[in-house]
């Protein structure tokens, strides 16, 4: 009976899918986590609409999708031999 891989350890299973970054550009990606999480929150409790900040749909959705996309396209490396620990 075969097991399928459960429990054996590769060097793709070790470092997982995303890429690990050390330094400055780790300290952006964070920042850009966060900023992007405190958007959405801000957005959706309505502090921006007492603050007087109004954003049509479209715009918070364009805003939206560019931090996510962005954040994706930095941490989910283009194939197997695309290096996870630095931009290629």
């Amino acid at each position: 009976m075969s097991d399928y891989g459960v429990g054996k350890e590769t060097p793709e299973t070790e470092l997982g899918e995303i890429r690990r970054y050390r330094g400055p550009t780790a300290a952006l990606i964070k920042f850009l986590g966060a900023a992007g999480c405190l958007f959405v929150l801000l957005e959706i409790s309505g502090v921006f609409f007492y603050a007087g900040i109004f954003f049509l749909p479209q715009q918070y959705n364009a805003i939206f999708m560019a931090v996510v996309l962005t954040l994706t396209f930095l941490l989910v490396p283009a194939g197997k031999k695309a290096p996870r620990d630095k931009l290629p």
